[in-house]
Formats: C-alpha cells, structure tokens, sequence
C-alpha cells in the first residue's frame, strides 16, 4: 500500500492494487473450462500486473525525484530566507549608519553654527580692540602734544628764569651803583662848600 502522506502516491497504489486482483481473478476465471473473459487476455497473468509495477516504480522515481526537488525548493527557500534576512540585516546596518551619518551632520552643524557665532564675537572683539587701540592712539598723540606744550612752557620758563637772574643782577648793579652814589653824596655832602653849593642849587 500507498503512504497516507502521500495522497497521490496512496491511490495510485490503491488502483493498482485493485488491477491487480481483478486480473488475477479474471485469470482464475480463464482457467475454468467453457468460460473465458476478454477483460485481460494474457498468457502470463503476471504480465500486466508486472507492466504497473514497472509503471509504479517509474512513477515512485518520479515521486523521488519531485521530493528531491522539494528539497532542492526548500533548501533554496531556506537560502532565500538567508539571504532576506542577511538584506535585513545590511538594511538594519544601513538604516544605523544613515541614522549615524543624520546624527553627525546634525553635530557638524551645530558645530558650523557655534563657529560662526565665535567668529561674530571674534569679530565684534577685534572691532572694540581697533577702537580702543585707536583711542589709545589718539591719547598718545593727545599726551605727545601736551608733552611738547610742557616743553614749550619749560623751556619759556628757563628763558623767563634767566631774564628774571639777569633783572636781579641788573637791579644788583644797579643798587650798588646807587649806593656808590649814596656814598659819594655823603661824601660831597660833608664838604661845607659843596654842601652850600647843593643847598643854593636846592639839591639835597
């Protein structure tokens, strides 16, 4: 008999299985005298029950080789589902690398951006360091004229020193003439006859 998980397999024998008692009873029919079937005239009964057993086994090859090919079809299904889920796992790893690359291009720019706001404020700085420098510089040139101004007035002021020790020893000279002169008034004036001179002359 056939095997049950077999469905194709099971009739096959079934009929054959029929066939081949059927011809066997229609030979045990043949063999009685006077009688005679024309179901199956054959000199071998064997014969046709020979022919579907070679036509059995021809068709149990055909069932081994569509097992065969089953498992061919299965191993190939379970190489395509190798390969599905070796592409799942390239597209998990594609999808985290794009994730990765998303989340570094997010880094990236904010990293762009906090440089630019760097640069604005290295930019601003260096503005107000130019304007202090140049206000630095306008206080130089500010302490450098008032510096020469104080040169100037130092130096009229060693000119008016000097005029000022020239006038003092003018005055000198002339307070020692004056008192060379006071001294020879005295003098003239201790002689009687100059005195009475100075006196009609109303000098005194």
């Amino acid at each position: 008999m056939g095997k049950i998980s077999q469905p194709f397999n099971f009739v096959l024998y079934i009929y054959h299985d029929i066939l081949d008692w059927l011809i066997k009873m229609v030979n045990i029919k043949n063999a009685i005298p006077g009688r005679k079937f024309n179901i199956a005239n054959f000199d071998n009964g064997n014969t046709w029950s020979a022919l579907l057993h070679e036509r059995m086994n021809a068709i149990n090859n055909m069932s081994q080789m569509i097992d065969e090919r089953d498992r061919t079809i299965h191993d190939q299904k379970c190489l395509i589902d190798e390969r599905d889920r070796t592409i799942h796992d390239q597209k998990r790893l594609i999808d985290e690398r794009d994730s990765t690359v998303l989340t570094q291009k997010n880094l990236i720019d904010e990293r762009d951006l906090v440089s630019a706001q760097q640069n604005q404020l290295i930019e601003q700085n260096n503005k107000t360091i130019q304007q202090q420098i140049q206000n630095v510089t306008d206080l130089n040139s500010q302490v450098s004229s008032k510096e020469q101004k104080v040169d100037e007035l130092q130096n009229q002021n060693i000119k008016l020193i000097s005029l000022i020790d020239e006038k003092d020893l003018h005055i000198a000279q002339l307070s020692a003439d004056l008192e060379r002169a006071n001294t020879i008034l005295r003098n003239i004036n201790s002689t009687p006859v100059i005195r009475h001179l100075l006196r009609m002359l109303n000098i005194k």
